[in-house]
């Protein structure tokens, strides 16, 4: 068997490229110049593969940016001029640009394989020259990581962003059918509490950035995990971030959700025969959720990139849960000159993350102790509670707190909370009361009856 090429290799063969695919794209110019003005917006002259293509796609840019529209006669004179002509081809090149176009209606189908092709060709260009720097350069890895990482955000946000007000209305309808198809909202992410859900009718949607926030043992993880489960069981795929508990410990806080059992008693084993049973029933259901679980305590944007790439090529992906924000570092943080500027990296990392992957991200936060400085016995928490910076509010779509009003009022019930939606992009903000579970770290219905054991 011959050994594997080295990657080092692959730049001495023929690149990625279509050649039928840009002389499409310019042929289909040259017949409806109208159609450059959206051409431009995807398509830069650097992605032809040609020289001779870059050089007549930049002239007609150029005759457009004067106000001519590109003909066979204005090409060839602005080429000409710029001593070019030649090099593009000459004249019976041009004129033959249009011969064998398929269909000029397909332009855009066209553009986007050239598009294509440059991707490649860049991603191929950088992987030969990362390997190269793993190979002989004393770089960390880590820092050859986040380089490559930076590398794909940009090569993201390269992408065509620009839509015309056709393109966002026929989005835009065909969001409200797919909504208006499913009156139930069955197909919808949901937090999983009636009570809550009831404020966001439209569910947890692609490219929402959410805030869980609360204080130290209010429950954050707990209620990630029920929404994470809850969605899980609905047949989204899930994946949650763990920079604080184990798997085995969102595990155990699973089966004890699930069956009503004491995480104390799974965690001492002390279970009747009875309890057994139901827990190897539930850890059984468990098991064939599409929920899966990071808990390798680096989490960063660009892990959850990769990670959510990855889960979302073998299975449709629907919410990632990150826990938490604080303990969360930027791949670049060595460059920033303090947390706050962090947590603004994170934040908008988060944000870019949920609409690069298409689906909401909850992420979980720490609150500062003001609330429990305030004068006037509210104790609730603002969003100026938020810890660390301002941009948490900012990038978020959604701000959620948890508050349980017992730890501040001795006469307040000790099972029950309230779920408080203080930020919400497109809708209305309130307050959901929900009950509490200490035992099994749950948040259910007030309506529903009591549990099992």
């Amino acid at each position: 068997m011959a050994a594997p090429e080295s990657p080092l290799t692959v730049q001495a063969k023929s690149l990625p490229h279509s050649e039928e695919s840009e002389r499409a794209v310019l042929g289909a110019l040259l017949l409806d110049p109208e159609r450059l003005k959206g051409t431009r917006a995807r398509l830069r002259t650097e992605q032809f593969y040609f020289e001779r293509h870059q050089l007549v796609y930049a002239a007609m840019l150029a005759l457009a940016d004067e106000g001519h529209a590109a003909d066979l006669v204005t090409l060839g004179a602005r080429l000409d001029q710029a001593g070019k002509l030649e090099a593009a081809g000459g004249l019976a090149y041009l004129a033959g640009l249009d011969v064998d176009l398929p269909d000029v209606g397909r332009l855009d189908s066209y553009a986007e394989i050239v598009v294509e092709r440059a991707l490649r060709r860049s991603l191929i260009t950088r992987a030969v020259e990362l390997v190269r720097d793993a190979q002989g350069s004393g770089r960390p890895g880590g820092e050859l990581l986040a380089e490559l990482a930076a590398w794909s955000r940009s090569q993201y946000a390269g992408r065509a962003t620009v839509s015309s007000m056709a393109d966002v209305m026929d989005g835009t309808l065909a969001a409200v059918e797919e909504a208006s198809a499913d009156r139930s909202g069955s197909t919808l992410l949901r937090f999983g509490l009636k009570a809550v859900d009831r404020w966001i009718p439209a569910g947890l949607r692609p490219g929402q950035l959410i805030i869980l926030a609360g204080r130290p043992g209010s429950g954050k993880s707990a209620a990630a995990l029920g929404v994470a489960q809850h969605n899980a069981q609905a047949g989204r795929g899930v994946v949650y971030f763990s920079d604080e508990m184990s798997r085995e410990e969102l595990g155990m806080r699973l089966l004890a959700a699930e069956t009503g059992i004491p995480s104390q008693s799974l965690l001492t084993g002390h279970l009747s025969a009875r309890q057994c049973q139901a827990m190897v029933t539930a850890a059984r259901a468990l098991a064939e959720l599409p929920l899966h679980i990071d808990d390798s305590g680096a989490t960063t944007p660009e892990r959850i990139r990769e990670v959510g790439h990855s889960l979302a090529s073998r299975q449709p992906l629907g919410l990632v849960v990150v826990d938490y924000l604080q303990l969360m570092r930027p791949a670049e943080a060595r460059r920033l000159p303090n947390r706050n500027a962090e947590l603004e990296a994170l934040t908008r990392g988060l944000k870019q993350l949920a609409k690069e992957l298409a689906v909401p991200v909850l992420a979980l936060s720490q609150l500062t102790r003001d609330n429990e400085r305030r004068g006037g016995g509210d104790h609730r928490p603002k969003l100026s509670d938020l810890r660390g910076s301002g941009s948490i509010e900012q990038d978020a779509d959604m701000v959620v707190f948890l508050h349980h009003e017992h730890e501040y009022d001795a006469t307040a019930a000790v099972d029950r909370a309230e779920v408080i939606l203080a930020k919400h992009r497109n809708g209305q903000t309130g307050t959901a009361h929900v009950a509490w579970n200490a035992g099994t770290t749950q948040f259910r219905d007030l309506d529903l009856g009591p549990a099992p054991f």
